[in-house]
């Protein structure tokens, strides 16, 4: 039997889905309580089944007849309830940041898994500043943080350019105590590499206990990104000591190949492509094609062509990478 009500499209809101009575078959199987009561009276059950069919959810017009019956039944109430039903909305197959934000304003005390939902959200649309401030509304409204809240934050200030509102947050990391966090100091590593501040995002890298190996791609990709090649190539040789417990990976050799073309070291070059062949990442097209444009920037087309000749499924980056090679080395004829 069919949960949802066929109902015509045209009226797709939740003001006619509570103006009507088209909630026969969910007030079925959720009972309502009545509103004079102060206490939801909400078995694990019923919950239960109320958030599987939140989850189910696909089509909007479902949706909107299970929020009206929510907010019909005071089920908002339910922080469970109401944090399934935001999520939903939130993200995929739905993402319709306006309507989470009605529903995040009709929670009566949100938590922190509601604001760290339509944080997330709104990190990731067209109004990233809006993370923002809601990440400073619930301070004030004395909400306690997660290092989740501050990462989703970081990331909106990245998405609108806000050096002051990263710094901001920084500061309440430190003051929340949040610096163990290697996931979180990584994001905060990131901003400050996007905003051009390799000082700052070093600093940061230091104050990391526990360095995994995106930490070091990450500072990597700064020091590149902000004109600190040669610093880049150092890196790598501190990962690929006997020291270091974090080792190179696929994301480290494409980063230090990248910044080996910026120099035309060549030789640096072909140290990264003996650790790739060592340690099984030579198979990968992505791997390969950096080879070729490597060996190409750095004038060895032999080198090149070898690399390019043992991929066994060339695509349209490895070919370009090879043309442009042949071009960029006088040998424009045979590119074609």
């Amino acid at each position: 039997m069919s949960y949802f009500l066929t109902l015509h499209p045209s009226s797709l809101n939740v003001r006619f889905y509570l103006s009507v009575s088209c909630f026969t078959t969910l007030t079925n199987l959720f009972p309502t309580t009545t509103s004079s009561q102060n206490q939801l009276n909400i078995t694990k059950q019923t919950q239960k089944h109320l958030i599987s069919l939140i989850k189910s959810c696909s089509k909007k017009t479902h949706f909107l007849q299970i929020h009206a019956h929510i907010i019909l039944t005071s089920l908002i109430q339910d922080p469970t309830i109401s944090l399934h039903l935001l999520s939903r909305i939130s993200f995929s197959p739905f993402r319709e940041t306006r309507y989470s934000r009605q529903i995040f304003d009709q929670i009566p005390n949100p938590n922190v898994s509601h604001f760290n939902t339509i944080i997330r959200a709104y990190s990731i649309s067209n109004s990233p500043e809006q993370a923002f401030y809601l990440f400073k509304n619930m301070r004030k409204k004395s909400v306690p943080t997660s290092p989740l809240t501050c990462s989703f934050a970081i990331k909106s200030c990245i998405r609108f350019c806000s050096l002051i509102g990263g710094v901001q947050i920084h500061a309440r990391i430190l003051r929340d105590g949040y610096q163990s966090d290697s996931l979180l100091m990584t994001t905060l590593m990131d901003f400050y590499s996007n905003r051009g501040k390799s000082v700052q995002a070093c600093r940061v890298f230091d104050e990391i206990s526990q360095r995994d190996t995106v930490a070091w791609n990450v500072l990597i990709s700064c020091y590149i990104r902000n004109q600190r090649t040669r610093d880049a190539l150092c890196l790598f040789d501190n990962m690929n000591s006997e020291e270091n417990e974090c080792k190179p990976d696929d994301v480290t050799c494409l980063l230090v190949l990248h910044a080996c073309a910026q120099l035309g070291a060549l030789e640096f070059g072909e140290k990264v492509h003996s650790f790739i062949e060592e340690h099984g990442y030579g198979d990968a097209k992505n791997v390969c094609n950096s080879l070729i444009a490597m060996y190409s920037r750095c004038g060895s087309l032999d080198k090149a062509y070898w690399v390019f000749k043992g991929i066994r499924e060339k695509n349209v980056v490895s070919w370009s990478a090879m043309i442009h090679g042949f071009a960029i080395n006088g040998h424009g004829k045979r590119g074609y």
